[in-house]
């Protein structure tokens, strides 16, 4: 996925970028992946899905926020629509987006990659990332996984608002 928020047009602020110069991204290969992610959904159900989703290992990290945390966020993701989950894999996952990984060289405005130092896999894209752009930079947020704005939603406000404010002047 690939967020970005932009303050005036002058700055943006990137959480996730798929890897598109990666097999996995660039192919057939992630449809096919987001589709039969989508089947399975469509057959086992929400409990199914949440339960394999909260168990992999990108989110490993997340069980350092304990029982309660985890509780909360499995009711929360049990609460979402199979079908719609499904739809969203089909129609908007990575595997159904273009790849952007070339375009990033014209991305002029003053750009922030934030990712958990902890996931490992985007810390390497981020890296990769921000030396293909111009105008970017990587924060690594300490003792932080996949999901850093739940981990360490401090450290991550901190870097989003260094961002802006730099960006500014």
């Amino acid at each position: 996925f690939l967020f970005v928020f932009f303050f005036k047009q002058k700055t943006a602020y990137e959480i996730y970028q798929c890897d598109w110069s990666s097999d996995v991204c660039s192919s057939d290969l992630r449809r096919s992946a987001d589709d039969r992610l989508a089947d399975a959904i469509e057959a086992n159900g929400i409990e199914w899905f949440v339960d394999e989703w909260m168990a992999r290992p990108f989110f490993g990290s997340q069980r350092r926020l304990g029982e309660a945390y985890l509780a909360d966020a499995r009711r929360q993701r049990l609460a979402n629509d199979p079908v719609g989950l499904a739809n969203s894999l089909r129609g908007m996952g990575t595997g159904a987006q273009p790849p952007t990984w070339e375009a990033l060289g014209s991305v002029a405005i003053p750009t922030r990659y934030v990712v958990g130092s902890l996931d490992t896999r985007f810390v390497d894209i981020g890296h990769r990332v921000v030396h293909a752009m111009p105008n970017a930079d990587l924060v690594e947020i300490a003792d932080a996984g996949h999901a850093a704005h739940e981990e360490q939603p401090d450290a991550v406000a901190d870097a989003i608002l260094q961002h802006v404010r730099g960006s500014q002047g």
